[in-house]
């Protein structure tokens, strides 16, 4: 049986960063500094929203489609709500982190994201994104973090249940197709901006990049983009594996270059490929 539960605003936890110390491959200033937000002060604003289909799965959380229930937030676009594994806030926190890194490309280069949301169950309520009840002698595991170089681990509160809240984006890169060169332009771009902000995505999947939303009532940003001057179709998302680094953005290029050829010289045969593969 469905029920309520009120999340409140939570924290975000710093990223992984990644320093060369000296070499060409490093910025001769560091680490790009964050741009300072230009967001209003937190206030204390209410959203209901009700979890529906779900979207999209991986390996640390669940989409659903969020609808609106609230009625004074017309305004807003069409959301999702990504619901955390059990016991994996310590990722969806260092995830907000990167979205407030990315505050000045959200809506331009990677999703809007309104927020980091957390609040404590009782022990046997059912999470259907956990896909089990909760046990609070369950271990603590997260091994999408052992491939990347982390080795610290925290005993996560099992009562804990996380979820993210972002604009709703459209589909997929399309398989098959005989021409390529305009998402292809479009994605290396996007990718770019992001690196300028010293932001290394990592998880460079085909399910990993997003059109804009589709939808006729919500049409999609047309913020202009400030490096490229012009809108961007396509989105970067999953931030969990990223990496903050005082890497050039030249360096960066060529870092998802590779991955990106692959996905490209494969999508017209219909084939997708993994960053592993």
């Amino acid at each position: 049986m469905p029920i309520s539960q009120t999340f409140s605003r939570g924290s975000s936890r710093p990223g992984r960063v990644c320093e060369f110390e000296s070499g060409p491959f490093a910025r001769s200033n560091g680490i790009p500094l964050r741009p300072p937000s230009d967001l209003p002060s937190p206030g204390h604003k209410h959203l209901s929203i009700a979890l529906g289909d779900v979207l999209g799965k991986g390996r640390a959380g669940t989409v659903h489609c969020a609808t609106l229930i609230t009625p004074d937030y017309t305004d807003l676009p069409p959301l999702v709500a990504k619901v955390w594994r059990h016991r994996r806030s310590e990722t969806i926190e260092r995830e907000a982190w990167f979205y407030e890194e990315l505050e000045k490309v959200q809506g331009i280069a990677v999703p809007r994201c309104y927020g980091l949301f957390q609040t404590h169950i009782e022990w046997g309520t059912e999470v259907l994104a956990w896909n089990n009840k909760i046990d609070p002698n369950e271990p603590s595991e997260d091994s999408m973090w052992m491939f990347t170089g982390v080795k610290e681990k925290t005993e996560e509160d099992p009562t804990l249940l996380s979820i993210l809240l972002l604009e709703r984006l459209g589909g997929r890169i399309p398989l098959r197709q005989a021409d390529y060169t305009d998402i292809k332009s479009d994605v290396y771009e996007i990718y770019d901006d992001i690196g300028k902000l010293g932001i290394e995505h990592i998880d460079f999947r085909w399910s990993n990049i997003l059109s804009v939303t589709e939808d006729s009532d919500h049409p999609p940003s047309k913020l202009i983009c400030p490096n490229h001057g012009h809108a961007h179709q396509w989105r970067i998302i999953d931030f969990h594996l990223a990496r903050k680094t005082n890497a050039t953005p030249e360096y960066l290029h060529s870092c998802f270059d590779s991955h990106l050829r692959r996905l490209f010289n494969n999508a017209p045969y219909g084939i997708t490929v993994e960053p592993w593969e």
